[in-house]
């Protein structure tokens, strides 16, 4: 799920934005959201949504907190809300 969400997103990692609405990173979060969601996953003591293990450890923070292990199409609405998105994360991540 994951991966699929930073494929199309950031094409892992090729385009980074910021995006039209204003997203950034690997896996283009809004910096309001990053503000919220953001993990020093690496340790390193910067939570960077351009570090690749730090975007992507929040994407799953997000999406757990969201409700994934409940209801993963309604989690990846929540972090786009748009159920083209939804579907085509879904295509993807199978």
């Amino acid at each position: 799920m994951l991966a699929a969400i930073n494929k199309i997103e950031s094409n892992f990692g090729r385009n980074m934005g910021p995006s039209s609405a204003g997203a950034i990173g690997w896996m283009q979060f809004m910096p309001s959201t990053w503000i919220r969601w953001g993990t020093d996953a690496d340790g390193n003591g910067i939570a960077d949504p351009w570090n690749p293990v730090d975007a992507v450890y929040s994407a799953a923070r997000y999406l757990a907190a969201s409700g994934a292990a409940s209801d993963i199409r309604q989690a990846v609405f929540s972090y786009n809300h748009a159920w083209w998105y939804v579907n085509d994360v879904m295509q993807l991540a199978q």
